[in-house]
């Protein structure tokens, strides 16, 4: 299954300036380090409200560049059973795919 939606990410990467998209990207990236981290910290000392927190902030930052693997991901953060025991894990490695696939959609500046 590939890691982005290319409809979503597609669209952004060919709308948007190279600069523009490029930045969002590593926004993107930021976000994801810091709320999978997140997510980890709340899974390490059993609360549940800041692994819900953190799962539902990663998905709606996944489905708005269209990143569905890690999007899905996420979301098994918001169930209300205990914490599947390779969240993480499967939201770090949907990271990594997602932003090496946003990366490669990043043109480069045109001009000069």
């Amino acid at each position: 299954m590939n890691a982005l939606d290319p409809d979503i990410a597609g669209a952004l990467a060919s709308d948007l300036p190279p600069a523009d998209f490029g930045r969002i990207v590593d926004s993107f990236a930021a976000d994801v380090d810091r709320l999978a981290d997140e997510m980890e910290a709340g899974t390490l000392a059993g609360d549940r409200l800041a692994v819900h927190r953190a799962a539902h902030g990663l998905a709606g930052a996944a489905a708005s560049v269209g990143a569905l693997a890690l999007e899905r991901a996420a979301r098994r953060g918001l169930g209300k059973e205990a914490f599947p025991p390779d969240l993480v894990a499967t939201v770090r490695a949907a990271g990594v795919e997602a932003m090496r696939a946003l990366r490669g959609l990043v043109r480069p500046e045109e001009g000069g």
